[in-house]
């Protein structure tokens, strides 16, 4: 009996996604740890948006090409409700 579907894609990875990764933990793993350890949920999100922030800064990501978020941020949400 044969499989519905189609077959999986191949995706190569590049020696530049592990020296990406590498890098992204020593820049964040310590931070987020910290963040991930508050333990007020609102307080925890914006700590860990803060070192998301920090990261994205450090490795020099262009802003105009970061895919937009899944969820709006708490300031834009605050800007549409008007408060």
């Amino acid at each position: 009996m044969q499989r519905a579907g189609k077959p999986r894609w191949t995706v190569e990875t590049s020696a530049r996604d592990g020296e990406l990764k590498a890098r992204v933990q020593s820049l964040a793993a310590s931070k987020l740890a910290t963040a991930l350890a508050t333990h007020e949920k609102q307080s925890r999100a914006e700590a860990v948006a803060r070192v998301f922030d920090e990261v994205v800064q450090s490795l020099g990501v262009d802003e105009t090409r970061r895919a937009p978020s899944a969820r709006p941020s708490r300031q834009s949400r605050r800007l549409k409700s008007g408060g």
